[in-house]
């Protein structure tokens, strides 16, 4: 296997400084993609351990994972990293994550105040409760902390649906997102399940998660939804579609779709920006949408829509 060298228990000497915000790259080799490896994809670098020798492809948190023995991460602990040197890359990772809450405190915007008449409620005045205590009447007594606690009820409401609007809008401030996306039918039924069901200590799902676990579960119903009509090609045949379009960035798309009497089903959708879009290019891209429906499924009448 072709790897760099490295020194054994040290920093690496063939490497950059490690990133202030990632200190522990220095802990491993960036070497080159191994012949008997796959391709690195998006985000990912192969990495050599300075203590194990393991190579492993990954980003900064499989590094992390890998040295402070963090389980169920999808890589294996280091079993050469000793507790006092272990305890050493925790103080260094957790620095620079207290470094990161400290400069994000800082730099935080506050939200914008409650208009005036809706300000944070205070106790009730001391008079009040007395004028309450003083009445004689029960029925008066009780129609009177009614009409207090609902009153006082509607103020923290107020108060809170105020604070939220202000927090979701500067979600989407902050984060790019199009005002658009406020109509997605999933982003305002998320938030009114959120809003009748308690569910004490949630966290919202993270970056890891939503690209990962949270997009596998998704894209597995939606399989296991498309298993009938795929099951009806071999018996009833089914037709490949193509089309061209082009995204918001202008990027010229082929998308391709395989069309039966149960449906329509997307297949994949190729970006040609760096391919000339002649014959042969097209015949070969749906060369290989077939091979990957299978031959044996296809009509005989074989529709292909070129646009």
């Amino acid at each position: 296997m072709d790897e760099a060298t490295s020194t054994k228990n040290s920093p690496s000497s063939n490497e950059e400084m490690p990133n202030s915000e990632a200190p522990l790259w220095q802990y491993v080799t960036k070497i080159e993609k191994p012949p008997s490896f796959a391709a690195k994809s998006s985000g990912n670098t192969y990495f050599k351990c300075n203590y194990c020798g393991k190579v492993y492809l990954g980003s900064y948190s499989r590094v992390k994972a890998h040295l402070l023995k963090i389980v169920n991460k999808g890589i294996k602990a280091c079993p050469n990293v000793t507790p006092s040197l272990r305890l050493e890359m925790q103080r260094m990772h957790d620095q620079i994550e207290n470094d990161k809450l400290e400069r994000a405190k800082r730099s935080r915007i506050p939200l914008p105040p409650p208009p005036p008449g809706r300000g944070p409620i205070g106790p009730i005045p001391s008079f009040q409760r007395q004028e309450e205590s003083d009445s004689t009447n029960p029925v008066d007594g009780k129609r009177r902390k009614v009409i207090a606690n609902s009153t006082i009820k509607r103020a923290f409401q107020n108060n809170a649906r105020y604070e939220l609007d202000s927090r979701i809008g500067r979600m989407f401030y902050t984060g790019g997102l199009p005002f658009n996306f406020a109509r997605n039918p999933y982003y305002r039924s998320s938030y009114s399940y959120a809003a009748t069901h308690s569910i004490p200590s949630y966290v919202p799902l993270g970056y890891n998660a939503l690209r990962t676990i949270v997009l596998q579960r998704e894209r597995a119903h939606v399989e296991r939804l498309l298993r009938p009509i795929k099951d009806f090609w071999l018996e009833n045949g089914v037709s490949v579609v193509s089309d061209g379009w082009s995204d918001p960035q202008r990027r010229p798309l082929i998308n391709i779709m395989a069309v039966s009497d149960g449906g329509p089903v997307f297949i994949k959708a190729i970006d040609g920006s760096s391919e000339l879009k002649d014959k042969h290019y097209i015949a070969r891209v749906l060369k290989d949408a077939i091979k990957e429906i299978g031959h044996e499924k296809l009509s005989k009448s074989l529709l292909i829509m070129l646009v």
